[in-house]
């Protein structure tokens, strides 16, 4: 199983023209592989981990500008509804004001948002850029 997006937060903030978002990630725990790494998540002791990742979304189509902001443990999680309801609240427990602190990056800043994003396609960040 390869780990994929679940959730997409309606929130963003603007900058340089593009919506920065957060999403959450569900799939196998591959955080012990990346100890010690650079930037490398918290480690979580599961077989399945949740994924905090700043995304860039261009209408329906997202993708992924940060692997990794942080990781959550998804242990006991289990189903499609109980996998998506947790990313969930993951995502909406973080308050706007750190919220926009995740997703700020070099760049002019914008207006901050919600709008919701559904149903997505994930795509490789530089069919994004401006232009």
């Amino acid at each position: 199983m390869e780990g994929k997006l679940v959730v997409v937060d309606k929130r963003y903030l603007v900058i340089d023209g593009m919506q920065v978002r957060l999403a959450v990630s569900y799939g196998p725990n591959v955080t012990k592989h990346m100890a010690g790494g650079w930037l490398a998540p918290p480690v979580q002791e599961g077989d399945c981990v949740f994924g905090l990742h700043n995304v860039i979304t261009k209408g329906q189509k997202v993708g992924i500008v940060d692997s990794w902001l942080t990781s959550v443990d998804a242990s006991g999680v289990s189903g499609e509804e109980e996998v998506v309801r947790r990313a969930r609240e993951i995502v909406q427990a973080i308050p706007d004001a750190e919220y926009r602190q995740l997703c700020e990056a070099a760049g002019e800043i914008g207006d901050f948002g919600r709008s919701p994003v559904d149903q997505w396609e994930e795509v490789p960040k530089h069919q994004l850029s401006r232009g």
